[in-house]
């Protein structure tokens, strides 16, 4: 019997609710709130598990880059 360490690439979200005048001081106050509280300031937590995040120039994970968008009637 051998020991292995095995790797499993991780990809997910963290949802922020954040009040600012422009996407993106929004996205600068998203990035605060994280950097106090962490993930544990999130509205919504989400992790996923990949064979593999990304292979040539195709990308698996359904979230790669910083999304910021308005919430409509106060929601």
């Amino acid at each position: 019997m051998k020991t292995y360490y095995v790797t499993i690439p991780i990809a997910g979200r963290l949802l922020f609710k954040v009040e600012a005048k422009n996407k993106a001081s929004a996205k600068a106050a998203a990035w605060d709130k994280y950097n106090v509280w962490g993930e544990h300031d999130a509205e919504d937590v989400e992790w996923e598990t990949y064979e593999s995040i990304a292979s040539g120039n195709e990308c698996h994970a359904p979230y790669n880059q910083v999304e910021v968008q308005e919430v409509k009637n106060g929601a």
